[in-house]
């Protein structure tokens, strides 16, 4: 059977055709195309493939994607917040830091990789102190003197604050002088890891990546319907200073890149909402392997 028209160009564009001709998609659209034939098939799973790969997306950040992944899947650390969110939703906005939520056992491993991939450690208000392995000291001290929060004692919003680490890598492109700083934001938490993915300001948020698997937790009502529905307590004394970032870079995203509509209190009945009882790894749940362009 001789190929038609729409199966001849996809199957000869490049890869930044690819991504300019789906972009204006939606996500039900794309998957339904790849039904219709095998060719089409093949170009749909390309295309995923590609856009998809956590691989590449931690490539953005560090020079050796490979280790990384093999880091979060050995140190109790997990990558999640807005970078997270923009790999599901197919965007890119060069301004984005990258958050890596870790559990005080694993904060040595992970601030010793980031030194590894030509990262430096930046002093602030929540670190002061300019060498690292005496800050992670500090900070684990601090850390492991209060008591870990239970599941039947995480309800309330300060449960799931974060002391936070920064890291910095500027790139050189060339002669020019021409520069990019790339910012990787470490938290450090007292709470289960996924607990502080649910404790993010909105179900847009809700996405986190681990050794094995990208996981978005409210994918159809974020990145197919595109409503974000606010879930944590705002403006609490001592809570994370990093959630009202989020917020506010949700309301930028929403404004410059893609529309998503942010929902707070409401008597209105959202039915493409998921509701009721969830958990990591559920059938509403978007799982991605690690590995799945390989």
């Amino acid at each position: 059977m001789s190929a038609s028209l729409l199966e001849t160009v996809l199957a000869h564009g490049e890869l930044p055709f690819l991504h300019l001709f789906f972009r204006c998609w939606r996500l039900p659209e794309i998957f339904l195309l790849g039904r219709l034939s095998f060719r089409l098939r093949c170009i749909v799973y390309y295309y995923c493939s590609k856009v998809w790969s956590v691989p590449h997306f931690l490539g953005r950040w560090f020079p050796s994607p490979d280790a990384a992944l093999r880091l979060l899947g050995t140190a109790p650390a997990i990558v999640c917040g807005a970078s997270v969110m923009q790999f599901f939703d197919r965007a890119y906005m060069e301004e984005t830091r990258l958050d890596i939520c870790v559990d005080f056992g694993g904060l040595l491993e992970v601030g010793q990789f980031l030194l590894s991939q030509g990262y430096q450690f930046k002093p602030g208000p929540s670190a002061p102190i300019k060498d690292f392995e005496l800050a992670a000291l500090v900070e684990v001290s601090h850390f492991s003197a209060q008591r870990r929060m239970t599941a039947d004692r995480s309800f309330s919003q300060q449960h799931h604050d974060s002391r936070i680490l920064k890291f910095s890598r500027t790139l050189i492109f060339d002669d020019s002088g021409v520069s990019r700083t790339l910012i990787v934001l470490v938290h450090l938490v007292r709470c289960e890891l996924h607990r502080f993915v649910f404790a993010m300001h909105s179900t847009a948020l809700m996405n986190y990546i681990d050794g094995e698997h990208a996981v978005s937790v409210f994918a159809r009502s974020a990145f197919v319907v595109r409503r974000s529905f606010i879930a944590c307590q705002e403006a609490v004394p001592g809570s994370d200073a990093a959630m009202t970032e989020y917020s506010e870079w949700l309301s930028q995203y929403h404004d410059r890149y893609a529309p998503m509509e942010i929902i707070g209190t409401s008597a209105q009945v959202y039915p493409e909402a998921e509701c009721g009882r969830r958990w990591i790894g559920d059938t509403r749940c978007w799982i991605i392997p690690c590995r799945y362009d390989r």
